[in-house]
């Protein structure tokens, strides 16, 4: 079942099977994204000794070609680079990865134009952008499993460009289509904040702690009071157990990618140490590049290709605690905001709702002019309330 929200500034989706929360994806207004973007480039600066180009598309740093991602342009069987590109060349490429801090977005030229794309390739000149990339409901859309149960989506517009893309690009699809109010309820909303949480519960009682670093990702694995009656190693095995794949889910549904350095119980037993590794294994999954590594020590090395923006975006450093947490950015806490004052002016037409909350995020809120009246809070009123940015107050008046 593929879940919709297509609130104020923001667009959340979810696939819920067997009643639990498979995949969650946030896509915002003010997120500017170039992933999947095809553009017709400029090669700016062939490296032979990095096996690698830079193209210019028109954004702030140009782009990176790396040697494997522009060997279909040689025909040559071991290519080099600069058998594939050559300096001042157009060349059309497809944006597979943002860029990050100093870095431009990474390049493939291994595309397929369509006869409207090839036709607006001839005519342009670089750098020019050629075509957009799917909306994530589309792209979501497009991989949803043809037997998917039900569709369902908030919003009226939504669901109605939903069906048009449907019936074009996936036909059949647009049948499964159903608008409904409130389509997350609050078991599933409970199951979206533990994912900005740094801690996350075991069945067991036990739980782990999820730490983000400028380099990499920390894990660490807690028994807290769970005992096993065969003692140490059961305790330890039956809570690595849990951990693994809960580990595994949290890695998946935060989009988490890069290196993630996982800190279980240690285990004298190895064939226990190679079950648990299996288990985190299995849970990760193949449709993403990953290597998993699991030492007698309890030390899980993993390495995860990064293929969508991780949901940490959306968090920044507390400048209360020294940078040493992270806590919602105004825009997180003002769109959760929004999603309970509209829902309090749905349960009450006609009366006034009144929305308490930080400065910051009434800021951010009173940026949005049009777009609260054609989300029913045309008369909402703000009012700065005590607290931290974190918290906020709705009442029906």
């Amino acid at each position: 079942m593929l879940l919709v929200n297509a609130g104020l500034g923001e667009t959340r989706i979810a696939l819920v099977a067997n009643g639990r929360l498979s995949d969650y994806q946030v896509a915002r207004d003010s997120e500017k994204t170039l992933l999947g973007n095809l553009y017709l480039g400029r090669v700016t600066r062939v490296m032979p000794a990095m096996q690698a180009a830079f193209v210019e598309i028109g954004t702030a740093r140009a782009g990176f070609l790396a040697l494997n991602e522009a060997r279909n342009l040689s025909a040559r069987s071991e290519p080099g680079i600069s058998d594939c590109v050559r300096e001042g060349e157009a060349v059309a490429v497809r944006v597979i990865r943002e860029g990050e801090g100093d870095k431009g977005p990474r390049l493939t030229t291994k595309v397929t134009l369509t006869q409207e794309q090839e036709a607006a390739r001839k005519m342009a000149r670089p750098p020019a952008l050629l075509a957009a990339a799917p909306s994530l409901l589309e792209r979501m859309l497009l991989e949803l499993p043809r037997d998917t149960a039900r569709i369902a989506i908030d919003d009226a517009r939504t669901a109605e460009a939903a069906r048009a893309f449907c019936r074009v690009s996936c036909p059949g699809l647009e049948a499964k289509i159903e608008t409904v109010r409130d389509v997350f309820d609050d078991a599933l909303e409970e199951d979206i904040a533990r994912l900005s949480a740094s801690r996350v519960p075991l069945p067991g009682g036990g739980w782990i702690t999820i730490e983000i670093t400028e380099g990499f990702t920390a894990i660490d694995v807690n028994s807290g009071g769970y005992a096993a009656s065969g003692g140490r190693e059961e305790t330890a095995l039956a809570v690595n157990l849990e951990a693994a794949q809960e580990i595994a889910r949290q890695i998946g549904l935060r989009g988490i990618g890069g290196l993630v350095v996982a800190d279980f119980i240690q285990m004298e037993d190895m064939a226990a140490t190679r079950l648990v590794e299996s288990v985190l294994t299995e849970g990760l999954g193949n449709s993403v590049p990953t290597d998993v590594t699991l030492s007698r020590t309890g030390l899980a090395v993993i390495t995860r290709k990064r293929v969508r923006p991780p949901l940490s975006r959306f968090l920044e450093s507390c400048a209360h605690c020294d940078g040493t947490s992270l806590r919602p950015t105004a825009e997180s806490v003002a769109l959760s905001a929004l999603r309970a004052a509209e829902r309090n002016a749905r349960a009450a037409p006609g009366r006034p709702v009144t929305l308490r909350a930080a400065p910051e995020v009434l800021d951010w809120i009173k940026g949005q002019g049009d777009g609260l009246a054609r989300r029913g809070l045309a008369g909402l009123k703000l009012e700065t309330g005590p607290g931290p940015r974190e918290a906020f107050d709705v009442t029906t008046g």
